[in-house]
């Protein structure tokens, strides 16, 4: 589909989907944390914001946390590739809302309200993400020693 060379039945596939569901778990407690530290600002407020474990958020940054990482954590525990391609995806949105927000970090775009500190955290956070999301495709256990020009053709 869009990359023929992530493995397939990989044999840390267990391993990687523990570490996206900790990742998950991270991210949900965090926003969770941040609802309640940020409760009564406005959604998008950028002044004087709350840290929550050195990290600053407003309600929408620890509201966007809390839903990716429950996402991360659903579809994790589901398994057989929704977690795969789950996973893909919530990673680069992070690892993407990170990288826009590091450009936009001392302006009045800042709508997420994050520190360096958030930023690096939510950037190291995705990149487990996705690279989970590598290793925890599976398929008929015949797939695991085909080449993958067999498997995809």
């Amino acid at each position: 589909m869009y990359l023929a060379h992530i493995p397939i039945n990989h044999h840390l596939r267990g391993l990687y989907r523990a570490v996206a569901g900790l990742s998950g778990l991270y991210l949900v407690a965090l926003g969770i944390y941040g609802i309640v530290e940020t409760s009564g600002l406005e959604l998008f407020a950028q002044d004087d914001l709350p840290e929550v474990w050195k990290q600053q958020l407003n309600p929408a940054s620890a509201g966007m946390l809390l839903v990716l990482g429950g996402i991360v954590v659903i579809v994790t525990a589901l398994g057989r590739n929704l977690d795969h391609f789950g996973n893909f995806w919530i990673g680069q949105i992070l690892i993407l809302s990170a990288l826009l927000s590091m450009a936009v970090e001392r302006t009045d775009a800042n709508v997420l309200g994050f520190n360096m500190t958030s930023i690096i955290v939510v950037m190291v956070v995705g990149v487990f993400i996705l690279t989970a999301s590598m290793y925890a495709k599976v398929g008929r256990s015949e797939q695991h020693h085909e080449s993958p020009e067999r498997v995809h053709a």
